[in-house]
């Protein structure tokens, strides 16, 4: 046995209480976890203040002293630590890695690098065992796969030659003991395209299907367009990496014939929230901290869209407190949950900052505004939204027959009047929408946008 190997199982075994606890937190008393989650957060803050010359400059720089910290008895009391972006986190080495980590422990690695230049940053033991199984618990446990599935991966998820075309993983002992997931895991190349893949897919009829909510897409419609004849029906469809409109859902419910629940997380973070099977995102409080706040930093009201802070409780190489990811969403509701879980709900993930259009009075506009009911009434199949300056739009569409120039189009410049304000748009019909060279489709593309996000702050 290699090292590495021997030093993974040590690690599971001396941590297996800890393995134990992440198995039956999502049911334990609320404020049970929220005891955990205050004394996690507080020995995350306590050694950045010690060991982290970035953070402890932060906190010095707003009088923070470290009895402050040891004095927290809410997590409220976070509001007076800084806010961190990407571009704060972007500085030279030793100041943004925490003193005592040796480079040749940590895994690099880095954000994707949509919304500007890619983050570099570093993971320790700490963070891999967290992401390791929560987010066994979050991609497999709370969205409801079964022991007995043949579960595959359609996107980037497990490391993969480029040569292979699928590798078949052997789900670990503790994870099948502790969990009630897959025995056995499908890999299939995301270096092939859909075409490759639908085909593989219809040899292995899997019970679970795990992919970007695109490459999903890309799936059902390729069935779509082929008479939807397929063996593909797995009973269930989980999705990740990114945000999409409803009816897009729909669709793929629809063709899939399958219930389909969405993962939530970040390159930064690993997936800290999954969807039950009322569609509720449950946020796993005992491995983060979840804020949303206003453009001052201020908390928001319930229900009300807020630019989104995560605080990881496990990351002290390179630690991530009160960091902007460049999400919208609205802060945790402790309302309960008739599935039985007692972790917090996330109400609404409204995606990408950077995926929002700006109105004349240089307020954000919620992009599921623009995909609603009415796509039906005036006969849409897709649209995209691009926005290089305040006053203008342009619309690239996909029409079916329903779409009617002289009714539709006036149609759509009222609704987009209404909530734009005097806004000049231009429309062009196309055949398909254009993709990113990641194969994800941007419904809204705004150069405005970028001067919103954190990292240009």
């Amino acid at each position: 046995m290699d090292r590495a190997k021997a030093a993974f199982y040590w690690n599971t075994l001396t941590r297996l209480p800890e393995i134990i606890r992440f198995r039956r937190n999502p049911y334990a008393p609320l404020a049970e976890l929220q005891e955990i989650q205050l004394r996690l957060l507080k020995r995350r803050l306590l050694h950045a203040w010690e060991l982290n010359p970035l953070y402890r400059q932060r906190m010095e720089a707003v009088n923070l002293e470290k009895g402050y910290i040891q004095q927290m008895t809410a997590l409220g009391d976070l509001r007076r630590f800084p806010i961190i972006t990407k571009g704060d986190l972007s500085g030279p080495f030793d100041q943004v890695i925490s003193r005592g980590y040796r480079i040749d422990s940590l895994i690099k690695s880095n954000t994707a690098g949509s919304t500007g230049r890619p983050l570099i940053f570093y993971v320790d033991h700490n963070e891999r065992f967290k992401r390791r199984y929560v987010g066994v618990r979050n991609n497999l446990n709370i969205t409801g796969c079964q022991s007995d599935d043949v579960h595959v991966l359609l996107s980037h998820y497990e490391p993969l030659e480029k040569d292979e075309d699928f590798h078949v993983y052997k789900t670990k002992l503790i994870n099948r003991l502790l969990f009630d997931i897959p025995h056995r895991v499908v890999q299939i190349s995301p270096y092939r395209d859909m075409h490759f893949r639908r085909e593989l897919l219809e040899k292995l009829q899997p019970d679970g299907i795990q992919a970007s909510i695109w490459d999903l897409y890309s799936l059902a419609q390729s069935i779509k367009k082929s008479g939807g004849a397929s063996k593909i029906k797995p009973r269930l469809a989980i999705f990740g990496m990114g945000w999409m409109p409803d009816y897009m859902l729909g669709e793929i419910q629809e063709i899939l014939k399958t219930e389909i629940r969405g993962v939530y997380g970040s390159r930064e973070f690993g997936d800290f929230a999954a969807q039950c099977q009322y569609k509720r995102y449950h946020c796993s409080i005992d491995a983060v901290v979840i804020e949303a706040v206003d453009e001052q930093g201020e908390p928001v009201p319930p229900g009300t869209v807020g630019r989104l802070l995560i605080t990881d409780l496990y990351n002290f190489a390179t630690p991530f407190i009160r960091y902007e990811n460049g999400d919208m969403g609205t802060a945790l509701s402790t309302e309960e949950c008739e599935c039985g879980l007692t972790l917090p709900v996330l109400p609404r993930l409204e995606g990408r900052i950077a995926d929002f259009i700006i109105n004349r009075d240089g307020d954000r506009v919620v992009p599921s505004f623009f995909w609603n009911e009415w796509r039906q009434e005036v006969g849409l199949e897709e649209a995209q939204l691009i926005q290089s300056d305040v006053g203008h739009l342009k619309l690239n569409l996909v029409v079916n027959q329903r779409f009617n120039e002289d009714i539709s189009l006036p149609r759509l410049r009222s609704i987009y009047t209404q909530k734009m304000g005097d806004i000049e748009i231009d429309f062009a019909f196309v055949s398909e929408l254009e993709r990113e060279p990641s194969g994800k489709l941007r419904m809204v593309k705004s150069d405005l946008a970028k001067s919103y996000l954190p990292h240009d702050r």
